[in-house]
């Protein structure tokens, strides 16, 4: 595996709340080429790179055509939201996530296939800027699954649950809102993030609550 070190490349422009995460997604990967945020006509609203940044760029502003294409099919043959695309070729793959109904992110990486790990390092990174962007998270990812639960004075709390793929311990349950067939529970994650999640009593599912 051809490791292409941590150094990006200025970008050229003014960083946004988005900068970190998608700096985060390349130096974390050691294949990746680039990660960019585009909107649903390709137009890059941020990006992160160790390539040239025009190319990411234009990487991003192509896929916004395959993306609207694909998002047709899906409509036309009830999938839903489509949540990934991938392009494996024979000396590099892309990833496209589903950030927002209008956004994507996007990865490039310099190998052939793509690792789980990456795949699911992506994930959370088109989690992580759909809530810095203030979106809820799309069905299909907010639903939280293997969650842990302690019993106290007859009732259930989230003790850890795995979240896209990520097990998160909860350090402190803040608040707790009981209504008829739902909880909400206001808890601090080990990363110190404050998720609000819910549970649905009637169908026993937790999920993140927007």
């Amino acid at each position: 595996m051809k490791h292409f070190g941590a150094r990006l490349l200025p970008r050229g422009v003014f960083e946004t709340g988005f900068t970190p995460i998608l700096e985060s997604l390349v130096r974390s990967v050691d294949e990746a080429l680039c990660a960019v945020f585009i909107d649903g006509e390709g137009e890059t609203i941020d990006f992160a790179t160790r390539i040239d940044p025009f190319d990411a760029r234009v990487l991003g502003a192509e896929l916004a055509l395959p993306l609207a294409r694909t998002a047709g099919l899906a409509d036309l043959t009830a999938l839903g939201t489509v949540l990934e695309l991938r392009v494996l070729a024979a000396g590099r793959c892309i990833v496209a996530r589903h950030v927002t109904d209008r956004c994507f992110l996007i990865l490039a990486t310099g190998s052939p296939t793509l690792r789980a790990k990456v795949a699911e390092q992506c994930a959370m990174a088109a989690q992580a800027l759909c809530v810095e962007a203030g979106e809820p998270l799309p069905a299909a990812l907010s639903i939280l699954r293997a969650v842990e639960l302690v019993e106290r004075e007859g009732d259930a709390f989230p003790t850890a649950f795995s979240d896209g793929g990520v097990r998160r311990r909860v350090q402190a349950v803040l608040g707790v809102e009981r209504r008829d067939d739902q909880s909400l529970f206001l808890v601090r994650t080990d990363e110190g993030e404050e998720v609000l999640v819910e549970h649905d009593r009637r169908r026993q599912r937790w999920r993140r609550s927007p």
